[in-house]
């Protein structure tokens, strides 16, 4: 009887001295899991937002750069012109729009300029470095200096930018030997499945990317203007007749 009674006075002075019973760390342990299951989300959501936020600036900068660009020269618009395709613009200037750019707003291989998305960065995986254009996550409007076809315009300028039509945007996703790049230039609303759209829109039943990109579903673009604005799928998909034109752009309009 006395050694009980000596071992429930050496229990008090435990628990007087601070210590816990394993029951009570379980129980701790299991309040600080369920607190952290229900502020991750909400810290993944700020997170993104703040990714979401970092590319429209890098959509606003990429603007101001081919704003400037035109300026010097005779408000030609930055366009696509590659020696090996016949939708470049090689009566104006040859090389991509990124080229044209490189050590202006970007440097190969700097994953933190102005053409790299930080979301598409740790989402689109592996890159194929290859070509320079692995290194940046934007699109060139195909209606303003994008590609050079029977509807696009002979001689893209500053007159072609609204307010209200895109001009870069995130970019689309193509793929070789299973890594990715992305593409030169952006066509958003077309009715052919093909048509490259940005990459968290891609082939809606297939892509791996699709529903990874900016809160809401949503894609960065930056308009004429050059205000960044971020949409949802379901809208730019369902633009039609004078709105889709107002939007994309048609022959030299």
């Amino acid at each position: 009887m006395g050694a009980c009674l000596g071992q429930v006075r050496n229990a008090a002075a435990l628990r007087v001295g601070g210590c816990f019973t394993l029951i009570e760390l379980l129980v701790v342990i299991t309040i600080i899991a369920i607190l952290a299951s229900m502020l991750l989300p909400s810290l993944q959501s700020a997170k993104d937002t703040s990714y979401s936020v970092v590319c429209k600036n890098n959509l606003r900068s990429i603007a101001l750069w081919a704003a400037l660009y035109a300026q010097d020269w005779d408000s030609v618009l930055p366009t696509n012109a590659n020696s090996t395709s016949s939708t470049g613009y090689l009566h104006i200037a040859d090389g991509y729009w990124h080229d044209k750019a490189r050590d202006v707003i970007w440097s190969p291989y700097d994953r933190a300029s102005a053409a790299c998305c930080p979301k598409a960065q740790r989402t689109i995986t592996p890159r194929w470095n290859w070509l320079t254009r692995c290194d940046m996550d934007y699109g060139l409007n195909y209606f303003v200096g994008g590609r050079h076809a029977w509807n696009t315009s002979d001689r893209p300028t500053m007159k072609l930018l609204t307010s209200q039509k895109y001009w870069f945007a995130d970019g689309h996703t193509g793929t070789f030997g299973g890594q990715y790049y992305i593409w030169d230039y952006i066509q958003v609303q077309d009715e052919a499945t093909w048509a490259p759209r940005p990459w968290m829109w891609d082939f809606v039943n297939s892509s791996p990317f699709v529903g990874r990109g900016h809160p809401g579903l949503t894609a960065n673009f930056v308009f004429g203007d050059g205000h960044a604005d971020a949409l949802r799928r379901n809208h730019v998909m369902s633009l039609s007749g004078q709105a889709l034109d107002d939007f994309r752009g048609t022959k030299n309009k």
